[in-house]
């Protein structure tokens, strides 16, 4: 029979790893328990309030409105997003772009020449004349699969959003009528993204996640000239003439002296 004492450290070893789930549970607690009026680092953080809208947002009395781009020129040219990117308001545009392995493209190319092509026959049988809108589509997917199949270009998924900022509705309004027609003048079509703000928010945020999910299939040449790699406009209403920005041949109007630094440097050639 065992002694007295032996049966005490046997009983000891058996609590003592239930006083310790124990206590893990009390001190879980004490961690919980904020102090009324006590604030961390999220609380801090965070806006005050936030109110939502069929097609806007209001953050801390900042109205904001997101659209996305749902339609594209056909053709893709140098430079065809500048009316974007100079756009002369408070706003932020974020890219999503995802790859499309070619072994996932490619026999969805092979369907669409097929339904292109029936089409086509079809109404070549009856009679009837086959437009731009079945002609265009056939031919960039029959030069498309021909150079994904040679290795010369890429498929991506490519998402462009758009936020506006502005300190009130009615400015917010016509922000978004200006750039609604100054991207219709360029064949780009845009729309709100009604009820799925907050979806927009988050797809703007600089997290990498798409929640709005509104992508377009561009090629991989078409996905590189949408980056921003010209500079914007570079004009102040109180300034004077500088020059000409050759990037974009914008004006250069600039006011220094409503600047925190008024100092100036010149760089020219010799005898400019």
């Amino acid at each position: 029979m065992p002694s007295p004492s032996k049966l005490t450290d046997f009983k000891q070893k058996i609590a003592e790893p239930i006083r310790k789930r124990k206590q893990a549970r009390i001190d879980a607690k004490k961690e919980l328990n904020i102090t009324f009026g006590e604030q961390d680092a999220i609380d801090i953080l965070s806006y005050a309030g936030l109110e939502e809208n069929a097609d806007y947002l209001n953050i801390d009395g900042v109205y904001l409105r997101t659209l996305f781009i749902s339609g594209y020129p056909f053709v893709a040219s140098s430079g065809w997003m500048d009316s974007l990117i100079n756009f002369n308001h408070d706003t932020d545009i974020s890219y999503h772009v995802h790859e499309v392995s070619a072994l996932s493209a490619l026999p969805k190319l092979h369907r669409k020449i097929t339904e292109l092509e029936s089409t086509k026959r079809a109404m070549i049988r009856a009679g009837k004349i086959v437009g731009s809108e079945i002609t265009d589509p056939l031919e960039s997917a029959i030069e498309l699969r021909d150079k994904i199949q040679r290795g010369q270009e890429k498929l991506f998924q490519m998402a462009i959003y758009i936020s506006i900022h502005a300190d009130s509705l009615e400015e917010l309004n016509k922000i978004t009528k200006l750039l609604e027609a100054t991207m219709s003048a360029r064949l780009f079509y845009s729309k709100v993204a009604r009820y799925q703000q907050l979806e927009a928010l988050q797809s703007i945020l600089p997290r990498g996640e798409d929640q709005l999910a509104q992508k377009r299939n561009l090629d991989s040449s078409s996905a590189a000239l949408t980056f921003p790699f010209m500079s914007s406009e570079l004009v102040q209403e109180s300034g004077i003439l500088y020059g000409v920005n050759k990037s974009n041949n914008s004006l250069v109007i600039l006011d220094r002296f409503s600047l925190h630094n008024a100092n100036s440097i010149t760089f020219a050639q010799s005898g400019a």
